[in-house]
């Protein structure tokens, strides 16, 4: 994203401040090469730290130089994206290709028969409700996204406002700890092309929790699209699919996707092959690739899978991204913080094996 040319109208005292909250918060609970990115994007001063990136934020608001439209585009692609939990499903043709999908007044007003005209293309929401809370109903010509947030309070140490006082001759020392909001954000978003959906969840794994979560999901978009007629994406067969693909591949220094870990699963028993190494996947090890070489995929299911995925920037650096795959849940889980393509492209490759 290029730097906005269009400038919006200097923002009110109300609108910076609200604004350097959500740069206090959620912006900072990002991770510190997506935070780069925005400062890059709006030619704004960056640093070495979190302390530095704040107070450059905060300078930048004042002068009007970081505005609204610019982190609500900016927290599009990274807020709830990565560090999270996916529900993948397969979409049958018949409503994938339904013509509704080419037509963005169409799909409003369906939002609006089901009684969602409030959230349809509402701006990025500044809100940290306590409980779960649907906040936005988006579609752009290519996807369709029903938004969730959930404020997270947590508390920041602030050395700066520590002190000590002497209280009835005993002396006392005060820690101080700013209060920062950051908030979890849950997504269920459908590509009609891609003949996908998912439902992204940022709570941690507990079934009780994911059980409810997709529960909740399952009530709001079925006023809106069949849920019902969505199937669950087969993880056991990825986990299969990407670890023989990988087995299957050249061996080379700047592979796309290592097989960190597999759990196979067949006859009430179970094998697994594991790496030792942070950096190197189990087939890197030749010995143990041949043992993997003699196992017919065929006489097992997948039962657990940790992948990394290369990514390579725009200026050639690169970052492995931990994936976990969980056949029997049927759960992918994205260790790292990512941007919404990056995970989208995660999820297309996948679509390849489950």
């Amino acid at each position: 994203m290029a730097k906005t040319e269009k400038q919006e109208k200097p923002p009110s005292r109300r609108e910076k401040e609200t604004l350097k909250k959500l740069v206090r918060g959620i912006v900072l609970a990002q991770d510190n090469i997506f935070i780069k990115e925005l400062l890059r994007e709006q030619e704004i001063k960056i640093g070495a730290t979190k302390a530095d990136f704040e107070r450059h934020m905060l300078q930048a608001i004042e002068q009007g130089k970081l505005q609204r439209s610019y982190v609500d585009a900016w927290l599009d692609r990274v807020e709830g994206w990565g560090d999270q939990h996916i529900y993948l499903y397969r979409v049958p043709s018949g409503v994938s290709e339904d013509p509704v999908w080419t037509d963005s007044r169409g799909i409003q007003q369906k939002v609006q028969k089901a009684g969602f005209a409030r959230f349809w293309n509402v701006r990025t929401s500044l809100k940290f409700p306590q409980t779960l809370t649907l906040t936005g109903i988006h579609f752009d010509g290519a996807c369709l996204s029903f938004v969730w947030h959930q404020g997270l309070p947590s508390w920041v140490q602030d050395p700066d406002k520590d002190y000590e006082k002497t209280i009835g001759g005993d002396l006392y020392q005060f820690r101080a700890h700013r209060q920062r909001a950051e908030r979890s954000v849950m997504r269920f978003v459908f590509r009609p092309k891609s003949r996908l959906a998912g439902v992204f969840i940022q709570v941690p794994w507990d079934k009780v929790e994911h059980d409810k979560a997709l529960g909740e999901v399952r009530d709001s978009v079925s006023r809106l699209l069949e849920f019902n007629s969505l199937t669950p994406f087969s993880v056991a067969l990825a986990i299969k699919g990407l670890d023989q693909a990988s087995l299957n591949a050249k061996r080379t220094e700047g592979d796309s996707v290592k097989t960190y870990k597999t759990r196979l699963s067949g006859g009430g028993a179970y094998v697994e092959f594991a790496s030792t190494s942070v950096r190197r996947g189990y087939q890197d090890i030749e010995p143990i690739r041949h043992v993997r070489r003699a196992l017919n995929p065929k006489s097992f299911r997948g039962l657990h899978g940790v992948f990394l995925f290369r990514r390579v920037g725009l200026r050639g650096s690169t970052r492995d991204l931990k994936i976990g795959l969980y056949g029997q849940q049927r759960r992918i889980r994205l260790w790292a913080q990512m941007t919404a393509d990056e995970v989208w492209e995660i999820l297309e490759t996948l679509k390849k094996y489950g």
